[in-house]
C-alpha cells in the first residue's frame, strides 16, 4: 500500500514500510492526493479540483493541466485515482495518508505516536507553489493539526517526566517551544524540563528569554512564583558548581597587575610607582609571613546567586611601606582575607600558582625576575622599567609592559612584550605603543590576547591572535577603556569604560559586537576578574576606599564584598583551565600527485587530551615550497608540481604542526576496456535502460574522437538519465572514464551524475534521487547563492569539491574504484582527489548510472570507458614514524 506523507511536506512513498523509497516528491500533482485526502468522503469534483489548484486560468485549460497532473500520477503511483468524467475519489485499498493515522492518534489518545507522526507543517512549501485560495486551505489544515498537538505535547511530556525519561521530555519540550514560540505553557514546560533533566544553564537561559518576553508585554508579574524560586536555585548552583568552570583564567590576564592605568583621572599613582618608596622596596626581601585571618561580614546581606559564592580570588593591599598580597575566600555570607605574605609590588602568580612574576631594583629601572621556592631568577635586564602583565595560560609565556622614559622630559612610552620561558625569547606583541601603562589579558584557550593601549590621548581595547597577527578593535571610544579580560568560556570580554561618564563595568565579544553594560554605580571600577562563569569581580573606589565588589552578569545584580579600604590591585582568579595544549594535521596523506585538491583539517586538544573546540577562523595555514603546492582556502591544498611541500598549520600561532609530503607522477596503467560506449548509434537497449521524464536522448557526433553525445535531460524537478542492463564486474576494482562537457549558466537544476550501484535500482527509486550508491560524482553549476562543486558519495560521507577551471570546453574524468584504497578522481589524467580514508567494501558487480538535470543547456557526456581494474596507480611510500606522531607543542609562531 502506498503512503501519502502530508507532514512536514508532500510526497508518495511505495509502502507505509520504515524507509520506503519516494514514488513522488515536491511535486503539484501531490496536492490532488492531498486535497481529496482532506474532504468526507475522499471524494471531490473535477472542476472544483481544476479551479483550486490553477486559480486564475480558463476552465478548459486548467482542467487540460488537471488530466496531465493525474496522467503523471498513474504512470508513477498506478490506480491511486479512481476517475470519471465528473469527480475524483482517493482509492483507500492502495493508499494511506499519514494525516488520518495522526487524526486515529488523537482519537486514541495515543500521543507519543501523534508526535511521531508530525513530521512538520502541513503540506509545507507547498504554499509557494499555489495560489491564495489553496494557501487558506493548507492554513486550515494546520490549524487542526495545531490544535491536535496542544493536546498532545503536554500529556507525553507529562509522561516522559513521570517515568523518569528527563532526556526525552527535554526533547519534546524543545519541540513544543519550537512549535508554539508565543505559548506561555509551551516556554514553562520547557523551562520545567530543562530544570528537571539537569540543563541547570540552559534553564536559565531558556528563563531569561521567556522573562525578558514576559516584561516586554508588561505581563512579568504573571510568571508563576514557583518557576522563579526554581530559577533562583539554579542560579546558585550554577555559581558554586566547579563543573562550570572547566574552561578558565589562571589570573585576570594581569590587566590589574599594577593598577597604573596612567589614564585613570581618579585614581592616584599606587605607592610602588612613586620615586620615594622605590629605594625601600628595592632592598626589601620576600619575607613570608603567619597567616592571619581577618573576617569581615558582607557589607549588604547577599541575595541570590552572590550569596552561594565559594571561590578566592588574590588582591593586593598597602600596609604602610609594605605591599601584601592577600587571599580573599568567599564562601556563602563570609569574606575571609587571609594576609599570605609582604611582596615586592606588582606580583604576578602563574596559573600553576607555584611561582610570581615580580619587578627588582637596578641601576637603570625594574626588571621582571621569576619568584619560585624562595628561590628568585632574574627574566629581564634592559634599560627602563619591566612590569607584569599577563600569563599565557600554560605559564610558558609572560606579557610585560617595557616603559621607556623620553630624554627630554616628555610623555613615556610603553611597548607590550611577550617572553618565552621555554627558549627565553622575546617578540613585540604589537607595533602599537602606549603613553600610558596598557593592560593584557589572555584566552582561556591560548589562542588570543586582549589588551588596552593609550594612543592618541584616548584608550582602547584591541584583540590580537597569540602570535601578533590579526590585530582588529574590540572597543573604541573617545573616552577611555580598559583592564580587558576574557570570561572564562572565552566567548566575551568584560571591560572598565567611561563612555557613559563614570567607570563602569561593560562586556562585549570579541569581535566587538553586543556591547553589554553591567553596572552603574556612583564608585569608580577598575581591574577585573571573573569569579565564575557568570560573576565578575573588581576593585571600586569610593570615599577614597578601594574595596571589592561582585556583578551577576545575568541579573545585573551588584554587591560589595569588602569594606578593608586599602586595596590596591586585583590579581586574579585561580580557576581550572583548558587550553589548546596541542594541534594535529588531519588527514596525513604521504603521497600527492600534481592537480590533486588535498582538504585538511587541524584538530586540537586540552591539557587532559580531550577534543577541544578550535574556530576556524583562528586556523592559519601555510606552505614551505609554495611552487610545488598552494593553500587556496582554509585547509585547501592544490599541488601542482613534483616535489616535497610541507604544510604548516597553527591555532592562531599558539600551537602548531608540520605535514610533510611527496608529490609524484601519477602513473597510468595498461589495460583494456570491458565496456566502450560512443553513443553514435543512440542509447543502445541491450546495454542501458532509460529512465525519467523527459526522457535522455542521444546524438551522433560532436565529441571528442568523432564520438557521439549523451544528454541526460532531466528538467526542473527529476533527473533522467540511463542505468547499465549489464552488471560490471568491480572485484578487482573498477575506473569510469568519460568525457564531459559541462555549459553550466548559473541556473539551479543543472548537474550530472555518474554513479555505480550494487544492484539494479527501479526507475522510480532513480528519478527522485531517493537511492544511496555506492559512490557517485555530482556536478553542480554554480549559481547566484552557491559556487559550484563535484559532490564525492559514498555511503556514510559526501565530500563538496570546488568545481575545477574551464568546465565548459571538454575535459576527460575517471572515477576509480581500487580494493582497500581510497576513492580517486581524475582529470585529464592527473589526480583530481582522493577520499580521506577507503570506500567500504562493495559487490562485485555493479550497475552504472549517468543521469543529471540540465534545465536551459547542455551538459554532454562524450565517450564512455569502464575497466575492471584500475587504469591509474598513484605510488606508495613505506610507511613512516609520522604516521603515529602528535602534532608539536611549539608555544608561539612556527
Amino acid at each position: 500500500m502506498l503512503l501519502l506523507r502530508t507532514l512536514g511536506g508532500l510526497s508518495l512513498l511505495e509502502s507505509t514500510d520504515p524507509g520506503a523509497g519516494e514514488l513522488i516528491a515536491n511535486s503539484k500533482s501531490l496536492l490532488i492526493l492531498a486535497v481529496l485526502a482532506t474532504q468526507p468522503d475522499h471524494s471531490a469534483r473535477r472542476d472544483h479540483i481544476a479551479e483550486l489548484l490553477w486559480p486564475g486560468t480558463d476552465r478548459s485549460r486548467a482542467l487540460r493541466a488537471l488530466r496531465q497532473a493525474l496522467f503523471y500520477l498513474s504512470k508513477h503511483a498506478g490506480d491511486v485515482v479512481e476517475k470519471n468524467d465528473e469527480s475524483l475519489t482517493l482509492n483507500r485499498s492502495a493508499l494511506t495518508v499519514d494525516l488520518w493515522a495522526f487524526d486515529q492518534a488523537i482519537r486514541d489518545s495515543e500521543y507519543q505516536r501523534v508526535l511521531e507522526l508530525h513530521g512538520g507543517p502541513f503540506a509545507s512549501g507547498s504554499e509557494r507553489k499555489v495560489g491564495s485560495e489553496v494557501e487558506h486551505w493548507i492554513e486550515s489544515q494546520n490549524s487542526r493539526v495545531l490544535a491536535g498537538l496542544e493536546v498532545a505535547f503536554p500529556a507525553a511530556i507529562g509522561r516522559a517526566r513521570e517515568v523518569g525519561n528527563h532526556r526525552e521530555a527535554v526533547e519534546l519540550a524543545k519541540r513544543y517551544a519550537a512549535t508554539f514560540p508565543l505559548d506561555d505553557q509551551a516556554q514553562q514546560t520547557l523551562i520545567w524540563s530543562l530544570a528537571d533533566g539537569g540543563q541547570d544553564l540552559e534553564a536559565v537561559r531558556a528563563y531569561e528569554s521567556y522573562r525578558l518576553r514576559m516584561e516586554e508585554d508588561d505581563l512579568a508579574d504573571e510568571i508563576p512564583d514557583e518557576l522563579k524560586e526554581r530559577i533562583e536555585d539554579l542560579r546558585a548552583t550554577l555559581r558554586s558548581s566547579p563543573s562550570l568552570t572547566t574552561a578558565g583564567l589562571a589570573s585576570n590576564g594581569g590587566s590589574a597587575s599594577t593598577g597604573e592605568h596612567a589614564a585613570p583621572r581618579h585614581l592616584p599613582i599606587p605607592w610602588w610607582r612613586t620615586p620615594s618608596t622605590r629605594v625601600a622596596l628595592g632592598f626589601s626581601a620576600l619575607v613570608v609571613i603567619a597567616l592571619a585571618v581577618v573576617t569581615r561580614p558582607w557589607v549588604d546581606p547577599p541575595t541570590g546567586p552572590l550569596a552561594e559564592l565559594d571561590t578566592r580570588v588574590l588582591v593586593l593591599r598597602e600596609r604602610g611601606s609594605t605591599a601584601q598580597l592577600v587571599e580573599v575566600a568567599m564562601r556563602g555570607a563570609s569574606v575571609n582575607l587571609s594576609t599570605q605574605r609582604d611582596v615586592q609590588g606588582p606580583p604576578l602568580p602563574t596559573p600553576s600558582g607555584r611561582e610570581l612574576a615580580i619587578i627588582q631594583p637596578a641601576a637603570d629601572g625594574w626588571n621582571l625576575a621569576l619568584e619560585s621556592d624562595g628561590q628568585v631568577r632574574t627574566l629581564t635586564t634592559d634599560p627602563g622599567d619591566e612590569l607584569p602583565l599577563a600569563w599565557s595560560p600554560d605559564g610558558r609565556q609572560l606579557a610585560y609592559a617595557q616603559r621607556s622614559p623620553t630624554s627630554n622630559g616628555g610623555t613615556d612610552h610603553y611597548t607590550i612584550l611577550v617572553r618565552s620561558l621555554v627558549t627565553d625569547s622575546v617578540r613585540p606583541l604589537t607595533p602599537l605603543t602606549s603613553n600610558a601603562m596598557p593592560s593584557v589579558s589572555w584566552s582561556p584557550s591560548g589562542t588570543q590576547i586582549a589588551f588596552a593601549v593609550s594612543t592618541r590621548g584616548g584608550q582602547d581595547v584591541y584583540v590580537v591572535d597569540a602570535d601578533g597577527a590579526n590585530q582588529r578593535t574590540v572597543a573604541s571610544h573617545a573616552a577611555w577603556d580598559g583592564y580587558p579580560t576574557w570570561s572564562p568560556d572565552g566567548e566575551r570580554l568584560a571591560f572598565i569604560s567611561e563612555r557613559d561618564g563614570e567607570r563602569d563595568v561593560y562586556t562585549v565579544r570579541p569581535d566587538g559586537t553586543d556591547l553589554t553594560r553591567l553596572t552603574q554605580t556612583a564608585a569608580s571600577e577598575r581591574d577585573l576578574a571573573w569569579l565564575n562563569p557568570t560573576i565578575l569581580s573588581f576593585l571600586a573606589r569610593q570615599d577614597d576606599q578601594t574595596d571589592l565588589w561582585a556583578v551577576d552578569t545575568f541579573t545585573g545584580q551588584v554587591r560589595q564584598l569588602t569594606r578593608d579600604g586599602d586595596l590596591t590591585s586585583l590579581i586574579g582568579v585561580p580557576q581550572p583551565v583548558r587550553w589548546i595544549d596541542r594541534v594535529r594535521i588531519t588527514p596525513r596523506p604521504q603521497v600527492v600527485s600534481p592537480g590533486q585538491n588535498v582538504f585538511l583539517a587541524l584538530q586540537a586538544q586540552d591539557p587532559g587530551g580531550e577534543q577541544a573546540v578550535l574556530p576556524g577562523d583562528l586556523i592559519r595555514w601555510s606552505v614551505l615550497a609554495d611552487t610545488i603546492a598552494q593553500m587556496i582556502g582554509s585547509g585547501h591544498l592544490v599541488v601542482s608540481a613534483l616535489g616535497q611541500p610541507t604544510i604548516v598549520a597553527s591555532a592562531a600561532g599558539w600551537r602548531a604542526d608540520t605535514l610533510t609530503m611527496v608529490s609524484l607522477p601519477l602513473a597510468p596503467l595498461t589495460v583494456e576496456p570491458v565496456l566502450l560506449e560512443r553513443w553514435t548509434d543512440g542509447i543502445t537497449d541491450s546495454i542501458w535502460r532509460p529512465w525519467g521524464d523527459p526522457l535522455p536522448a542521444a546524438r551522433a557526433g560532436g565529441a571528442p574522437g568523432d564520438h557521439g553525445m549523451f544528454l541526460p535531460n532531466g528538467d526542473a524537478f527529476f533527473a533522467s538519465g540511463v542505468i547499465s542492463e549489464i552488471p560490471l564486474r568491480a572485484a578487482n576494482g573498477i575506473t569510469v572514464e568519460f568525457d564531459a562537457r559541462l555549459r553550466f549558466t548559473g541556473m539551479t537544476n543543472q548537474t550530472l551524475r555518474v554513479a555505480l550501484h550494487g544492484q539494479s535500482v527501479d526507475d522510480s527509486l532513480l528519478v527522485s534521487s531517493a537511492v544511496s550508491p555506492i559512490v557517485a560524482l555530482v556536478f553542480r553549476g554554480p549559481t547566484a547563492d552557491a559556487p559550484g562543486t563535484i559532490a564525492a558519495l559514498t555511503r556514510d560521507r559526501r565530500i563538496e569539491i570546488p568545481l575545477p577551471p574551464d568546465v565548459r570546453f571538454w575535459h576527460e574524468y575517471a572515477l576509480q574504484l581500487i580494493p582497500g584504497q581510497p576513492l580517486e578522481i581524475v582529470r585529464d589524467g592527473q589526480m583530481f582527489w582522493r577520499s580521506p580514508e577507503p570506500v567500504e567494501r562493495w559487490p562485485d558487480d555493479l550497475y552504472l548510472e549517468i543521469s543529471g538535470q540540465m534545465v536551459e543547456t547542455e551538459l554532454s557526456v562524450g565517450g564512455l570507458r569502464v575497466y575492471d581494474r584500475p587504469k591509474y596507480r598513484l605510488p606508495q611510500l613505506p610507511p613512516s614514524d609520522d604516521d603515529d606522531e602528535d602534532g608539536s607543542e611549539s608555544d608561539g609562531p612556527p
